[in-house]
């Protein structure tokens, strides 16, 4: 009811529509995900648009938290706190948007329920949601691994870190199984790395290294071409701002490169971003600390953490799409939510790291709990390196966890702990049993 108040049926963004016309096209590109396109496409042919997209992204979503909850919650608690979590504005604002981040989201939280309960089926179909959320996102690896390494029941009959060494080879196998299934799908190559990342690095070195003539730009950058290749440089410095669409530096009149179509100037612009990074480490390292800077929200720019009314408006105008009917209700909570994160802290990321490191220091032998922070941390540290922009979703994951650890620290009592019983079996050696969770509400003394 609440996300249907706000957004119903769901807000379309650029890659929405990208995505949603593949689908119907039939003709699916490596720049989304396909399995998400593949999915919405048999979606579409039942209820043609977004909202059966939107229901299952939101309903993994909720039906995953509240189980998670239950491990630590009595059920009432579990009920309001899966609530309050779904309802707090930086998870609803982008839960409200049909893109590949909250979809993985949805499908980490029901993996994370699944994997942790002591049914043998759920344990199971936890795979196949680990593996949904593998193929939707290429930094993912970087949460699939980790939950499964300390997540994982097999083998129930060996210490604790044999079930991570076999969690971490399940989870690295189901990513290849994720990637290939992509690739099987992908009928167009649309090469991302060589459009979007690849340009934004070169641009953002080039700003932060010391001054070159265009004779050393075009020695450490031989295979790409420029679209005027005189003050290259000065032209990278003026074109420069983190938080810049890729787009600009590929089209348009005031473009920095011709766009890389031939898989010649391909191999130029990889082999180039390698050989000036290589040149000048400390511009590459400056460009992508600025770049999380401003992903972590430790900017004076202006912060546009929401994606509303206006912005879905104007996107779908952009794109020659018509354009959807909001109502009043939805048009007023949409300006209001995009006014409050500009200046509310609660939509700054850098807020949830710093609880993030809190939580970990004092729930450190909750297993769940660190398992999930850890999922988080990797996640930020592989878009150290891959993000080609500071979008507020790529947070998302972070936001969502640290809100369940501070949950259950806030609302759970002491011995209900989903997975740190277990834990404590395994340092003594006493036995290996596969993990027992306490019936919801009761303390495992109880019993």
């Amino acid at each position: 009811m609440i996300i249907s108040i706000y957004a119903f049926p769901g807000y379309m963004a650029w890659d929405s529509v990208e995505q949603l016309a593949q689908a119907r096209a039939g003709q699916l590109s490596n720049w989304h995900p396909p399995v998400m396109s593949a999915l919405w496409g048999v979606f579409d042919r039942i209820v043609p648009g977004a909202m059966l997209m939107f229901l299952l992204q939101n309903t993994l979503f909720l039906v995953g938290l509240h189980v998670l909850l239950r491990r630590s919650l009595s059920p009432w608690r579990a009920a309001i706190a899966t609530l309050v979590i779904f309802a707090w504005p930086p998870s609803l604002t982008v839960m409200a948007v049909i893109v590949k981040d909250s979809l993985m989201c949805g499908a980490l939280l029901v993996a994370c329920a699944g994997i942790t309960s002591e049914r043998r089926w759920a344990r199971i179909s936890a795979l196949v949601a680990f593996a949904l959320a593998a193929g939707l996102r290429h930094n993912a690896v970087a949460v699939v691994v980790p939950l499964l390494a300390m997540l994982s029941p097999w083998p129930a009959t060996r210490g604790v870190w044999a079930r991570r060494g076999a969690g971490a080879g399940i989870g690295v196998g189901l990513t290849v199984c994720a990637m290939l299934a992509n690739a099987a799908l992908t009928d167009v190559s649309m090469h991302p790395f060589h459009y979007s990342v690849a340009p934004m690095d070169i641009v953002a070195t080039l700003n932060f290294a010391p001054d070159l003539t265009d004779a050393e730009v075009h020695e450490l950058l031989p295979g790409v071409r420029f679209a005027h290749p005189r003050e290259i440089q000065a032209h990278a410095r003026s074109l420069y701002d983190p938080n810049m669409w890729w787009g600009t530096l590929l089209y348009g009149d005031d473009r920095l490169f011709d766009e890389p179509n031939t898989p010649e100037l391909r191999d130029g612009v990889k082999t180039g971003w390698l050989q000036l990074i290589e040149a000048y480490p400390g511009a590459y390292v400056a460009n992508r600390f600025h770049m999380m800077r401003e992903m972590l929200g430790f900017t004076d720019a202006p912060w546009t953490a929401v994606y509303g009314t206006d912005h879905e408006r104007s996107m779908l105008a952009g794109t020659y799409q018509p354009a959807h009917k909001r109502n009043v209700v939805q048009r007023r909570l949409s300006k209001t939510l995009v006014r409050y994160a500009k200046t509310s802290v609660t939509f700054r990321p850098y807020f949830y790291c710093a609880l993030l490191i809190v939580l970990w220091i004092v729930m450190r032998r909750d297993r769940l709990i660190v398992a999930l922070l850890v999922s988080a941390l990797g996640y930020l540290a592989l878009l150290v390196v891959i993000s080609p922009s500071p979008d507020f979703r790529y947070n998302h994951w972070m936001i969502v966890v640290v809100l369940i650890g501070m949950a259950i620290r806030l609302l759970g009592r002491p011995g209900t702990g989903a997975l740190r019983d277990q834990d404590h079996r395994d340092h003594h050696g006493a036995d290996h049993e596969p993990e027992r969770v306490p019936e919801v509400g009761r303390r495992p003394d109880d019993e």
